[in-house]
């Protein structure tokens, strides 16, 4: 019988808290993971693998200068949990997320925990972690856009909101304080005559349970002869007031937290669709090899790339 005696390990347990059994598509949620250390030794790493692109660190400004969200790779699910010190035996931290609900129906988010501690950086240990969502229909958005007939180089975005909140039975209303678009070559203004003029700092546009309104909005080109303007390295994001001229600016703040979550998105949908795609690659040139069906074009074309003068 041989055995291998290690060091001594640190063990977590993790409690999420905040989170509530239901939530709307789209809604970005406040949630807090309370991680306390039950081992012996003390835990220097953290790092957090999601099944789901919900989660997004507090506080994290998404800039060019560091990671959106703190995420790590080019899933939009993996990313390191900031600790500002090594989480001693008994102690215990909370760490703050947003969290945006996608999809719909029954969501299962699994949270696979792996951790160490400083003396011993190549052992691990893990923990795993399900948080149960119900996802309920929200405002369903469908665009258009379509050349301006009266100047080059502007556009006409036309947006059809619905809403079909089933939520509740009593208030399903939903009212709309924003829009924001973000574009690396563009920026939107709202067409003047859709909004009353003498609004209040109420929402001048209420949408009840299955009740639809149409948007429109002028598309600009960015200024390149202005600072910032034009570089097609950063983002500009147009932040479009529906609330009235004595509404607080905070609302605003939704647009910035939503563009990370479209860029997590965007990163998981990539991987997920170049998986898929070598999949079937290697799926082909498999059943290729083995002679049971012809070969597709693009196979022919890449064998016969490298021949020259042979006629073919």
């Amino acid at each position: 019988l041989l055995s291998k005696i290690g060091d001594q390990m640190p063990l977590l347990s993790v409690d999420i808290k905040g989170g509530k059994g239901s939530a709307l598509q789209g809604e970005i949620m406040q949630w807090a993971i309370e991680i306390k250390n039950l081992g012996l030794a003390p835990v220097s790493n953290v790092t957090l693998k999601a099944s789901l692109p919900w989660i997004c660190q507090e506080g994290s400004s998404g800039s060019a200068s560091e990671a959106t969200c703190g995420f790590l790779g080019l899933s939009g699910t993996v990313m390191s949990l900031p600790l500002e010190k090594d989480i001693l035996p008994s102690e215990a931290i909370s760490i703050p997320l947003k969290v945006k609900a996608s999809g719909g129906g029954r969501q299962n988010l699994r949270l696979l925990f792996r951790y160490n501690t400083s003396h011993d950086k190549q052992s691990y240990r893990y923990l795993r972690k399900t948080v149960s969502v119900a996802v309920y229909p929200s405002l369903s958005m469908t665009a258009s856009i379509i050349p301006s007939s009266t100047r080059s180089k502007e556009h006409i975005l036309s947006v059809e909101l619905t809403n079909y909140r089933s939520d509740q039975q009593a208030s399903s209303e939903v009212e709309l304080i924003s829009f924001s678009i973000m574009s690396k070559m563009y920026k939107a203004v709202i067409l003047a005559g859709q909004i009353s003029d003498n609004r209040t700092t109420a929402s001048p546009v209420t949408l009840g349970w299955q009740e639809r309104v149409t948007l429109h909005f002028l598309v600009l080109p960015l200024d390149s002869d202005q600072p910032g303007q034009g570089d097609s390295s950063a983002c500009v994001m147009s932040e479009i007031k529906l609330l009235g001229p004595n509404a607080s600016d905070t609302f605003a703040e939704g647009g910035k937290q939503a563009a990370n979550f479209l860029c997590l998105e965007n990163a998981f949908e990539n991987l997920k669709s170049a998986v898929i795609a070598h999949k079937e690659e290697l799926a082909r040139q498999e059943v290729s090899e083995q002679g049971g069906q012809p070969r597709s074009i693009h196979e022919i074309r890449r064998a016969n790339g490298g021949k020259t003068g042979d006629g073919q």
